[in-house]
């Protein structure tokens, strides 16, 4: 029989390994709920182009699938990209361009991350993480 904990890292490990990744490229509309600072009452739509992937947290214990800027503004005067988990995604506005090539380093970036490494997705951090990073991101912004 698997332990509490046990079983709790084997379905974090299974969710991240088997979680779809988005292509770079790809135009999203964020959950303005979720982000204050940027989507102000004149904000129809948050929309982002993802920009990077697999960007780790200062902890090394995990790491978010997406980061990207604001579209179609971009980055204004040296400010940092917005990074986010799959359920912050309110829906994928343009898909960006895959390939076999691309969706290799995908499976090799989840290999390296997930299994050896044994990260997850910031989604899955502890609530203390993940209130002491916005804290930190709210004093940046």
């Amino acid at each position: 029989l698997f332990s509490k904990e046990q079983l709790q890292c084997f379905l974090v490990t299974t969710i991240c390994v088997l979680e779809p990744i988005l292509p770079l490229g790809t135009v999203v509309e964020l959950k303005k709920e979720y982000f204050p600072e940027l989507a102000g009452p004149d904000v129809m739509r948050l929309q982002i182009v993802i920009t990077h992937r697999f960007l780790h947290t200062e902890d090394g214990k995990h790491y978010f699938p997406y980061a990207g800027i604001v579209y179609p503004v971009g980055t204004l005067l040296g400010e940092k990209y917005i990074q986010f988990t799959a359920p912050l995604i309110k829906r994928v506005t343009h898909l960006g361009y895959s390939n076999r090539h691309e969706r290799a380093l995908v499976l090799e970036m989840k290999k390296e991350l997930v299994q050896e490494k044994r990260m997850a997705h910031f989604g899955f951090a502890p609530e203390a993480v993940t209130a002491d990073y916005y804290r930190k991101l709210s004093g940046v912004m």
